[in-house]
């Protein structure tokens, strides 16, 4: 379990009868991993997460340039242009 949540999984995910792999450990009896995968998340993992959000938030706003760059987009760029509040 140790070496599966290395790769910084969602614990959060719920199946479609609302269970979590938390709860589904619980009520097999296997309270250590129950514990492991509740327990709040450490600085360093907050700190990655932070990071990775950082990480795609300025992906998403270079994107954002480079379409701007596009002056002849036709409609699309017009669309864009109405969406982002700017009018030709």
């Amino acid at each position: 379990v140790h070496e599966l949540l290395k790769a910084n999984p969602r614990k959060d995910i719920q199946n479609s009868y609302g269970h979590t792999a938390a709860s589904y450990a619980a009520t097999n009896k296997f309270k250590a991993i129950a514990d492991v995968l509740s327990r709040a998340p450490s600085k360093r993992e907050l700190a990655q997460r932070a990071a990775e959000e950082k990480q795609r938030k300025s992906k998403a706003d270079a994107d954002l340039e480079a379409a701007d760059d596009d002056e002849d987009l036709g409609p699309l760029g017009e669309l864009a242009d109405l969406i982002k509040g700017r009018k030709k």
